[in-house]
């Protein structure tokens, strides 16, 4: 009887050697896991302390933009920037119509605009007066025909530069007057139509 109770204090006690083993090896287990589990933890801890850096440098970034001068503040003593024409400037561009050199070969053609009402031929008057001889002649001058008070009484002479005008927009350069043409607005045909009248049979 005394050996049955002494074999089962044995193992009474090695079961409960065995139970604080395994407790042990438990306690070891869930530091582990524990560990484990907070990794992740950890590592996300990392990311969030880069993107808070970012942020961070972002901001400063920001800031610094804002402690910028605007485009408007900025000297602009250095800048070469275009000088606008004045209307003077853009005057002496444009070439004097009246300097152009006219091709009478071209101006015959032209002048073709103009036949139903004039014509080259002395003392031959139609709906407009002959145009014989008419460059560096007083307008209203041609004998026979009846011109309208504004021509006979505008003081032109007719040179290149008139000649140019009235070509231009007869209603403009004389107002008033009875030409119903609306003009020629080609520079370089009127000069080729003044060419033709000066040298045009007599």
């Amino acid at each position: 009887m005394p050996q049955q109770w002494n074999r089962t204090l044995m193992t009474v006690g090695v079961a409960a050697l065995c139970l604080g083993l395994a407790g042990c090896g438990g306690a070891d287990t869930e530091k582990t896991a524990g560990r484990s589990a907070d990794s992740p933890d950890s590592s996300q801890d990392q990311k969030t302390d880069v993107v808070d850096e970012s942020v961070a440098d972002s901001l400063e970034s920001a800031n610094d933009s804002a402690d910028a001068p605007a485009v408007e503040d900025m000297p602009t003593e250095n800048v070469d920037t275009p000088e606008a024409l004045t209307p003077s400037d853009s005057e002496e561009l444009a070439p004097d119509p009246a300097s152009l050199s006219g091709d009478a070969v071209k101006g015959k053609r032209v002048f073709a605009k103009c036949m139903s009402c004039h014509t080259t031929a002395e003392g031959q008057n139609r709906l407009g007066p002959s145009l014989y001889g008419v460059v560096g002649k007083p307008a209203g001058s041609v004998e026979g025909f009846k011109y309208s008070p504004a021509m006979s009484g505008s003081g032109v002479v007719w040179d290149d530069a008139a000649l140019h005008s009235y070509i231009e927009n007869p209603k403009t350069f004389i107002p008033g007057n009875r030409m119903i043409f609306p003009g020629v607005s080609d520079a370089q045909q009127r000069a080729d139509l003044i060419a033709f009248l000066k040298t045009a049979p007599q």
